[in-house]
């Protein structure tokens, strides 16, 4: 792996970015999952679950373009 930079980071470091997006995704994935699953009972508790389903999914969306961006540069580095 090259020691040069593109957009300010190194191929390894794209591609340490990707892992940790890829993490992000499958926990925030996980969480809503067991939100989903009819872990949780109850008008407020249901309430609850929701906005944590809500902020998890906007989370994994913010994960997902990250993780994009840093697979695609880190597969097409060329260090320019």
């Amino acid at each position: 792996m090259s020691e040069e930079k593109h957009r300010g980071k190194t191929q390894k470091q794209w591609i340490e970015e990707a892992a940790r997006q890829h993490t992000n995704l499958c926990l925030f994935g996980s969480v809503v999952a067991i939100m989903e699953g009819g872990n949780v009972h109850g008008g407020k508790a249901q309430a609850a679950a929701q906005q944590i389903i809500n902020r998890c999914q906007t989370a994994m969306q913010t994960a997902l373009r990250s993780y994009d961006e840093a697979a695609f540069e880190g597969q097409n580095f060329d260090g320019q």
